[in-house]
């Protein structure tokens, strides 16, 4: 009776991307859907009680919030203070000045690809993807309205957040590149030559999106209205009055997380926690004491609501694969021909999207797959981390909490901007798992 478990797993997704789109939060459709999920599990005879579901899904959503807890808070105050010390807009401020500077037909590509550049530098200094949209928007807002580029472009963030900074630049703090270590034995340096190779394509594959889509709008003779309605009737908090930042020593502290876990060999939470420190001694004279206040209280705050959306889709997760209808998915993803490394990315990516949760597709695929039988399998460690990290960016689904949470704050809906997620996550995603395979197997692996 397997089929009626996997009936509910599909529905239970269909259901879940459409409550997304209606702007239901996961900590709420999470666990509704792990319920259907149990109903479905039990009139398939799986003979798992209540009580023993609710156990499944407490256990993986308090296993994820044990782990990840702390990082995100520490993640959450460290881009709160980057924002109330005024680096960000100050960062922005500063390409929007070298933008009015360079020949007009370049102008309105080079707002656009501002927003992930900032992202980039934002994430690969450790900021959560949950909290850089916070960081960005203004900036992006502001600078978009100023070029008349339409809004929806503003999408194009994810280049910067959520692709090569996140799975596969080596020694990235994001937990797409962590949560494999866990289980290989590996480092966040792991296979740098193949992790620059498949950022650099990544980039590219990126870049020329972006360039495209900017066309498409300008044949259209689209402008910043009307998708921008939304976000220019939002009042930002302004920082008037703040004394003024050194953009190339701002680099500094932004980058310090990056330094301190990969030169001094501390914990990610460490690093963030003396990254916060570095900013409050070396900007003390431009915070006050309530801003010190704001920065960290709002952040720390901030840093709970996605630790804890990452447990419930754990949770959910835990359901989804202790139901017999997802051994069929199992042995279909082990009946795909090729490398182990190839039914690696196909499992990652299969549970990443059907999740909606990068961080929750990797963990859930390993533990589904064993991480000794992997190893065993004679793939490189390395490579496989690699691997596993890219794949993770299928994690773009229309229901991922990360996404809906960006759509959210920049005042967007699924209708006019989830096709560039859908082509930056999916199917980049896919062209760049076919380049990765053809490296390890060339025997690139270091």
């Amino acid at each position: 009776m397997e089929w009626i478990s996997l009936l509910g797993i599909i529905a239970a997704i269909a259901l879940f991307a459409a409550l997304c789109f209606k702007g239901i939060p996961v900590t709420v459709s999470a666990p509704a859907l792990s319920i259907m999920l149990w109903l479905f599990s039990a009139a398939a005879g799986d003979g798992l009680s209540f009580d023993g579901a609710v156990r499944i899904f407490s256990s993986g959503a308090a296993s994820a919030i044990e782990r990840y807890l702390l990082l995100f808070m520490f993640s959450a105050s460290f881009g709160g203070l980057l924002c109330e010390v005024g680096i960000a807009s100050a960062i922005g401020a500063f390409f929007s000045g070298l933008i009015m500077r360079a020949p007009k037909r370049w102008q309105k590509l080079l707002a656009v690809a501002v927003v992930p550049l900032i992202n980039a530098i934002l994430t690969y200094s450790g900021v959560s993807l949950f909290v850089v949209v916070f960081a960005v928007v203004a900036i992006a807002r502001d600078l978009f309205r100023r070029m008349d580029v339409p809004w929806h472009l503003y999408s194009m963030s994810m280049i910067g957040s959520a692709t090569f900074t996140s799975g596969l630049l080596p020694g990235s703090p994001s937990l797409s590149n962590l949560v494999p270590m866990e289980y290989l034995g590996t480092t966040s340096l792991a296979a740098p030559v193949l992790s620059l190779i498949l950022s650099a394509v990544s980039l590219a594959l990126g870049a020329g999106y972006m360039a495209f889509a900017l066309w498409r709008t300008e044949r259209a003779g689209e402008g910043f209205l009307p998708t921008g309605e939304g976000i220019s009737q939002v009042e930002f908090r302004t920082q008037a009055g703040e004394r003024k930042i050194c953009v190339p020593l701002a680099f500094l502290p932004m980058l310090s997380p990056v330094i301190f876990i990969n030169a001094a060999g501390l914990s990610v939470e460490l690093s963030l926690l003396l990254s916060n420190l570095l900013i409050l001694i070396l900007y003390r004279k431009h915070l006050s004491l309530e801003r010190v206040k704001n920065g960290l209280v709002s952040g720390l705050t901030a840093g709970i609501s996605p630790a804890i959306s990452l447990g419930v889709m754990m949770g959910f997760g835990s359901m989804l694969t202790s139901s017999s209808g997802f051994r069929p998915i199992l042995r279909l993803v082990y009946g795909v021909p090729g490398p182990m490394v190839l039914k690696a990315i196909v499992m990652v990516s299969v549970t990443s999207f059907l999740l909606g949760n990068a961080n929750a597709g990797i963990t859930t695929s390993l533990e589904a797959m064993g991480p000794d039988a992997l190893l065993l399998s004679g793939v490189s460690p390395e490579a496989l981390h690699r691997a596993v990290s890219m794949a993770s960016l299928f994690g773009a689904s229309p229901h991922s909490s990360a996404l809906c949470n960006s759509l959210l704050v920049a005042k967007l809906n699924h209708r006019v901007s989830y096709r560039h997620y859908f082509v930056i996550g999916i199917v980049n995603t896919a062209i760049l798992s076919v380049v990765a395979v053809v490296l390890i197997q060339a025997g690139i692996t270091y």
